[in-house]
């Protein structure tokens, strides 16, 4: 496991924006703390992976401090499986069986001859399993069983071994700070935060100690509020889920809104 540590140069409480794609986000506050603290949390030791996070600075501007991970180094993805036959990169290749597919990439089924899928990886780079077939899509090229097989021309040149990993961020702030964090696909934890505002597609969120009035958006995932134990706090805090439940602790006002789940109430 790898950890690299980034330090904000602006001393007391900030405002913290991240963004990773498919980074799991937990952020806490220390009243000893002087200047915000970001952990980048990865198992990579070493390779393609390392190389991005030792690259990555924070961006600070006022008391805002913004941190940005590239979609390539977060990780991460939802997975659509399924069945039929595949038509990969330029067409040069079909297979049948099940297909996983990763972050940038879209099928579309019952296209064209004999019910085909076809998929396109959007510019993005995926990693496709196909009838027992690897197919790898690495910065444009289609290789297949680790041979470039894309129908481009070139060598028949091994696909790259060195796959990103997933990178997790871990943020200590000095008390009274606020939080802005968006995931795909990750879960989002805060204590302590004062403010916050999350956003995240698959991935369940927990902001506990909540001073001022916050907002939360999921569409697959379960939230929890609970505003900060002190007389007179009672932040309001619009909660969107499309599914999953939305539990509220304390003296939070709740706004909530909820397709497919369950609102309740804790003291």
């Amino acid at each position: 496991m790898t950890t690299r540590t980034l330090r904000a140069s602006t001393p007391g409480p900030v405002v913290l924006d991240l963004y990773g794609y498919g980074s799991n986000i937990t952020v806490t506050t220390d009243p000893n703390l002087t200047h915000a603290e970001v952990d980048l949390v990865t198992e990579a030791t070493s390779g393609s992976t390392i190389t991005a996070i030792e690259s990555l600075r924070l961006d600070e501007s006022g008391n805002r401090v913004t941190l940005r991970l590239p979609d390539d180094v977060a990780g991460g993805g939802t997975t659509i499986v399924s069945g039929g036959s595949v038509v990969i990169g330029n067409g040069g290749s079909v297979f049948g069986g099940d297909v996983v597919i990763g972050r940038g990439v879209s099928m579309v089924n019952q296209f064209g001859r004999g019910g085909q899928s076809i998929i396109s990886t959007g510019g993005g780079d995926a990693d496709i399993n196909v009838g027992g077939q690897r197919i790898q899509v690495r910065g444009g090229r289609t290789y297949i069983n680790g041979k470039l097989a894309d129908g481009q021309g070139g060598s028949d040149a091994p696909a790259p071994t060195d796959p990103p990993m997933p990178v997790h961020i871990v943020a200590r702030l000095p008390r009274g700070s606020a939080l802005v964090a968006e995931t795909y696909n990750g879960h989002v934890q805060s204590s302590d935060v004062t403010q916050v505002r999350i956003k995240t597609y698959n991935g369940r969120v927990t902001a506990t100690g909540l001073e001022r009035d916050s907002s939360v958006k999921t569409y697959n995932g379960s939230v929890r509020v609970a505003a900060a134990r002190a007389e007179g706090v009672r932040p309001i805090v619009k909660v969107k889920t499309y599914n999953g439940g939305i539990t509220a602790v304390g003296d939070v006002r709740l706004q909530p809104s909820t397709y497919n789940g369950h609102v309740s109430y804790e003291d």
